[in-house]
């Protein structure tokens, strides 16, 4: 096996790694209470959905996913002779298949589920979107 495709490994066993404690870690962020004065200042401005969302992309799902995420991919493109591109593409790759996988194993839900979803639902893969991004910015 090549360098190329050994580091190609490792970005998506990172990214398989990062998920499975992302798993745990969100179970873990799933139960810190929203504020009320945060509610509040939504459901003032009709926008409880927005403020639910805001608060699972940047606290639930960017403590369980975004953060070790960014760090993990910062890391690994510092290290890294693969484009930053094809290393982040790798290690999205990785974390899905992961969270997919354990989807399927377990079947607490079904992909229609999945894809049912209204878009306040989505903070997850916003989360990982958001630090692929923010990765990718920083690594220039």
């Amino acid at each position: 096996m090549g360098r190329q495709s050994t580091q190609v490994a490792l970005c998506v066993l990172a990214g398989l790694m990062v998920a499975a404690v992302a798993v745990i870690a969100l179970s873990y962020t799933m139960a810190f209470a929203v504020p009320k004065a945060y509610l509040d200042w939504f459901l003032a401005r009709d926008s409880v959905r927005i403020g639910l969302f805001l608060w699972d992309l940047l606290i639930t799902s960017g403590f369980a996913i975004g953060l070790p995420a960014l760090l993990t991919l910062l890391v690994i493109m510092r290290f890294s002779t693969l484009q930053p591109l094809i290393c982040a593409g790798c290690f999205v790759f990785g974390v899905l298949a992961y969270i997919l996988v354990v989807d399927w194993m377990t079947a607490i839900s079904t992909m229609a589920e999945w894809h049912s979803r209204p878009w306040w639902g989505y903070s997850f893969e916003a989360s990982l979107a958001l630090a692929v991004v923010t990765a990718l910015l920083l690594a220039r």
